[in-house]
């Protein structure tokens, strides 16, 4: 169908793949929105056996999303936007809710901010397009999430904004944003997440140490990142169904997800492999498992 609606030469395409976001653990309210277990599919990626500027530009003038160049001549990326998901839709497949459509970012902050501050939206994939570049996607977590650095730099970046020249749409979506990250009263996931900050200390009361110690902050990172990173994988019964082979390595997976996470909240990818870091999260990840697993034998034997 894809080539088709591009009239794309099929002995030119090698390989399609269709991505989106599987839906596979309890999180969130998916199991009374009836999505467990979902697939939601928001672009494609192709490779290709000549250049792909061709086919770049046929699938754009077909209305489609796509870079006018990527890194790789043999790889072409289709980000999603209404032409994607209805192709998508014809071909029984699933798609996320849209947002918005062919406007700007702050219209569509300003008409989604009450569901942003409940936490309802756990995140969006947005398709941005430039005219020297093309179409580009940018993933936005919700405010739901815990990332400390994050926020803390948005606030920074907010009150310059508002003591800028910037545009009003601008100053508009920056201080709607800046809502939503510290107006948290609505917002249940979050009220969940401070409850086990509580459960490991207050943050507020962080010791700045460096050197090999890791401070509260880092700690609550680290913590929090382990069930933010489970959220990737199947359920951990799944691996035990697998054997003990398969649970060493969903172990070792996990390690690897929280430390790129805490790299990525901290914006600090060399410390990442700091030997105290490493043995923390090695510790903190078997014990959630450990535990996780104990609680797992306990539901089937009641």
């Amino acid at each position: 169908m894809l080539i088709e609606a591009a009239c794309l030469d099929p002995e030119n395409i090698t390989k399609c793949i269709i991505y989106g976001e599987f839906i596979c653990n309890a999180c969130y309210d998916y199991s009374e929105r009836d999505i467990l277990g979902d697939w939601k599919v928001f672009g494609a990626t192709m490779e290709v056996k000549k250049d792909n500027i061709e086919t770049l530009v046929k699938l754009a003038e077909a209305g489609f999303a796509v870079p006018k160049r990527t890194n790789n001549p043999n790889h072409v990326k289709i980000y999603p936007n209404e032409k994607f998901s209805e192709l998508a839709r014809n071909a029984n497949m699933d798609v996320p809710d849209s947002k918005g459509t062919n406007e700007s970012l702050a219209k569509i902050i300003e008409r989604n901010k009450d569901d942003m501050k409940r936490g309802l939206i756990e995140g969006l994939v947005i398709t941005i397009y430039q005219e020297k570049d093309g179409s580009r996607l940018i993933k936005w977590k919700g405010a739901q999430e815990y990332q400390p650095h994050a926020h803390t730099k948005f606030l920074k970046a907010n009150d310059l904004v508002q003591n800028s020249g910037a545009h009003e749409d601008v100053k508009k979506a920056f201080h709607e944003v800046s809502e939503v990250i510290t107006d948290t009263s609505e917002n249940e996931l979050v009220k969940k997440i401070e409850t086990k900050k509580a459960n490991h200390g207050n943050p507020e009361e962080k010791k700045k140490t460096k050197g090999k110690y890791l401070s509260n902050i880092d700690k609550d990172i680290i913590l929090l990142g382990i069930p933010h990173s489970q959220k990737k994988f199947d359920s951990i019964e799944v691996y035990q169904k697998r054997g003990e082979k398969a649970l060493e390595e969903y172990r070792e997976t996990l390690i690897h997800e929280v430390k790129e996470h805490l790299a990525k909240e901290k914006n600090d990818f060399e410390g990442i492999d700091d030997e105290t870091t490493v043995a923390f999260i090695t510790s903190k990840v078997k014990s959630t498992i450990k535990t996780q697993l104990e609680e797992s034998d306990t539901n089937r034997a009641n």
